[in-house]
């Protein structure tokens, strides 16, 4: 629908500009939640009191993907929110781990990685 189109003119710059870490502490936060982000909070989205650059999020295509994105954004403050729909949620946050999280018939997860 052209309603859910972003245009250039939409993007706006972070209120602040954060502090990049130095490339030795560039850590990634994976969170696993649902529909309701229970569980994620503006502290998520902050390595050492900074701001993370960056969250991308995997949402179920069972849920409501506006509301999820509008909320996700809220909480992010000034990180830049990068949300997808997907049919198999990425989680893997190591070699033990499997890349995609296994779905049935219905699932409601969002998972972010910041």
């Amino acid at each position: 629908m052209a309603s859910d189109v972003l245009r250039t003119s939409d993007v706006r710059p972070p209120s602040s500009t954060p502090r990049p870490l130095p490339t030795d502490q560039l850590p990634v936060r994976i969170v696993e939640t649902d529909g309701s982000l229970a569980g994620l909070g503006v502290d998520a989205f902050l390595f050492a009191g900074q701001p993370s650059p960056l969250a991308i999020a995997f949402v179920s295509p069972h849920l409501d993907f506006r509301a999820i994105t509008a909320a996700l954004q809220r909480l992010g403050g000034v990180t830049s929110v990068l949300a997808v729909s997907t049919a198999g949620e990425l989680c893997g946050s190591g070699a033990a781990d499997p890349l995609y999280k296994p779905t049935g018939d219905n699932w409601s997860t969002v998972v972010v990685q910041i």
